[in-house]
């Protein structure tokens, strides 16, 4: 699937995201590939990242995808924080001012 379209079908139903959460995991590497090129693309759009994290984090019944958020929340910003600082990703985009 490409990404952008991934990424926006999260947007419309973000309980997709639990299941991009698994692939992410995936012991195969060509899906877990796919998978973090969606998530490459969906780090982009760090508010709605953020808040998918948060929501899995907060909502999953597995232990592993509750494990996994954690880190990833620490990642995605400092990953944002930086993007922010070397002007390769806007102010505004990030905090939607």
């Amino acid at each position: 699937m490409d990404p952008a379209a991934a990424v926006a079908a999260i947007a419309a139903n973000p309980a997709a995201f639990t299941e991009l959460v698994a692939q992410l995991q995936d012991a195969d590497n060509d899906r877990r590939k796919s998978a973090e090129a969606i998530f490459d693309a969906l780090k982009e759009q760090s508010d709605l990242c953020m808040t998918c994290l948060a929501r899995t984090l907060r909502t999953c019944p597995a232990v592993e995808a509750r494990l996994f958020c954690s880190v990833m929340i620490r990642k995605v910003t400092i990953w944002t924080a930086r993007a922010v600082a070397s002007g390769g990703l806007a102010r505004s985009t990030v905090y939607g001012i």
